[in-house]
Parts: C-alpha cells; sequence; structure tokens
C-alpha cells in the first residue's frame, strides 16, 4: 500500500462566510490500487412498503427509512424479523405532519431530530412524541448531522458552490462555514453536489462528491472545522463519482458508481474503503446498482438501496 504523494498545487481555498476566517487544505493524489478487490453476493429484503426511500439511518438494530411517497414518511424496520413496529410522520400540511424534512439520529438511538424546511422549524422527538422544538429561521437544510446537538451541520446550496455549515440551532447562529466552489470547464461554471458523514466517537467528518473522483475528510472540533484534507483521484477513461459516503470506526466507506446509466442500467457500483490517511484498503464491486447505505455497527451489516428498484439489499462487513 503506498503512501500518498502531495499535490503541489491547490493549497489554500478560501472559506468565506466563517468566524474562523480563511481555512486552508491540501490535496493529495487518492490511489486506486486497491491490495484487495473482492465481488459480493447480496440478500435481497422485499418489503412492501419501501419505495422511492431517500435516506436510510441505522442504530440498535432498527433502520430508520424516509421515502418520497404517501402515507408514510418515515418509518422503522425491526432488523430481527423485517417487521415495521411503527411508522411516523405523515406526509402532509396538517398537525402532526411533515413536508420536506432532514432527519439526524442523536446519539446513535431511536431519537430524531427532524428538520422541516417548508414550516421552517425543528423538532426533536423519541417514539413519536415531541420532546423540545424550536425556529430554523429563513435557511433551508440539507443533509443534517448531529455533530453534539444543539450543534447540528447542514448543506447549504448557492449559485456559486456549496457550504458545509455548522449551526447552534439553540440561538440560530452558524459558529463555521467550509466553501466548496463549483468545478470550472471550459470556462463555465458547472454545479456540483456532495453526501457526507460525521462521527461522534471520533470527531471525524467525510465528504464525497457527486460528480467528481474526490473524497473530502476533517475534524469537527467545538463547532470548527478542522484538519481538512482533499483525496483526488483520476478517473481515467471512466466517469468516477459518489452517492454515498459512510464513517465506520477508522475507516471510511465510500459508494461510487462507475459509467451508470439509469436509464440503461450500465455500469457498476463498487464500495472504497480507505483509512483516515487516505490509503486504500479493499474495493467491494456490487451486483446491483446502490444509491445509499447504511452500516448497522452492532450486527455488521451493511444495508443498501438501489437506484433501479424498491428493494433493500444486505451483506456481512
Amino acid at each position: 500500500m503506498r503512501l500518498l504523494n502531495i499535490i503541489v498545487i491547490c493549497l489554500t481555498i478560501c472559506i468565506a462566510c466563517s468566524p474562523s476566517g480563511h481555512k486552508q487544505y491540501i490535496q493529495y493524489e487518492k490511489s486506486s490500487d486497491f491490495s484487495e478487490v473482492v465481488e459480493i453476493a447480496v440478500d435481497t429484503l422485499e418489503i412492501p412498503l419501501i419505495a422511492h426511500v431517500s435516506q436510510i439511518l441505522s442504530a440498535d438494530s432498527i433502520i430508520k427509512i424516509q421515502t418520497e411517497g404517501t402515507p408514510m414518511w418515515v418509518y422503522t424496520l425491526n432488523l430481527e424479523n423485517l417487521s415495521v413496529p411503527d411508522s411516523i410522520f405523515p406526509k402532509g400540511d396538517g398537525p402532526g405532519e411533515y413536508m420536506n424534512v432532514a432527519i439526524s439520529s442523536i446519539n446513535d438511538t431511536n431519537e430524531l431530530l427532524i428538520v422541516d424546511n417548508r414550516q421552517m422549524k425543528w423538532y426533536r422527538i423519541a417514539k413519536n412524541v415531541v420532546m423540545e422544538s424550536g425556529n430554523t429561521g429563513h435557511f433551508i437544510v440539507s443533509d443534517i448531522h448531529d455533530v453534539g446537538f444543539p450543534i447540528v451541520g447542514y448543506v447549504d446550496f448557492r449559485s456559486d458552490g456549496l457550504r458545509l455549515k455548522i449551526r447552534d440551532l439553540h440561538i440560530g447562529v452558524d459558529t463555521d462555514s467550509l466553501v466548496i466552489p463549483n468545478i470550472n470547464l471550459h470556462g463555465e461554471s458547472i454545479v456540483d453536489n456532495f453526501v457526507w458523514d460525521y462521527d461522534k466517537a471520533t470527531g471525524r467528518f467525510a465528504l464525497a462528491f457527486t460528480n467528481q473522483n474526490k473524497l473530502l475528510i476533517g475534524r469537527i472540533t467545538s463547532g470548527k472545522l478542522d484538519d481538512i484534507k482533499v483525496l483526488v483521484g483520476n478517473s481515467m477513461s471512466n466517469h468516477i463519482y459518489y452517492t454515498d459516503v459512510k464513517i465506520d470506526g477508522d475507516k471510511l466507506w465510500a459508494l461510487t458508481q462507475n459509467d451508470v446509466n439509469l436509464d440503461t442500467y450500465d455500469g457498476h457500483s463498487s464500495i472504497e474503503i480507505y483509512d483516515f490517511d487516505g490509503n486504500p484498503i479493499k474495493k467491494i464491486k456490487l451486483p446491483v446498482i446502490a444509491q445509499t447505505t447504511a452500516i448497522d455497527q452492532i450486527k455488521s451489516i451493511v444495508f443498501l438501496v438501489s437506484a433501479t428498484d424498491d428493494n433493500l439489499y444486505s451483506f456481512r462487513k
């Protein structure tokens, strides 16, 4: 396993609108030389309620599934018998209903943080009971993570790029911000996106870019973004990009897509596993085109949602 070679270019990236001032990070070459490459089989879980899944969370052997359909917005799935013991948050504008929400688990339990962009409110909920709530103010929250409640991280989309922001929900103020400028191709600004994950035990966070072969890793300390570095790979002749990223202890699991065409089902998905120095550890080639993942730490099971059907897939780590 070879060490990363520092690319001399791109030594500074400006982080605007941040109390801590400008940030700098170094860009590294991301190796594609995995010492272990495996092809696996997956188990298929056919569950009638699953349709148009946009997010899955795993905690205490319970999966929470956010769907875009009706009547259920989020429901839980008991992994012991694949039953659906509870359904929560009906989609709608009435009392007890929610629209356009972002969801985060708190402390790896069944307690949830719900941010409803339509109503500009947040709710801390356990077993369908609202324990605490407040106003978000006029900003749109996407892909929220609990960083140490009431401190949360979220994505802010702008015309000139993206921001990963850290916000205190109790006082409604951002404490730090990381700017990811749009890509310039032939003089034209290309809008990009990313998915991200945060691990409370280590304070690490990771971004995976949905239009590029690029990962970004760092830490969140006392509500600040620190120790940031970018891992960039060459796409070679393939179009390689990411659609999900998960932190698994001291490892980074990144769901990558290779020349995927959802109209023809061409291309394939893989999971790339790195350590937090950016060294490649293992590549897992998947038999399905996967869109998002969840890792059950207790049972060491990885769950996948496909981009081409409404089944839930799983395999052992």
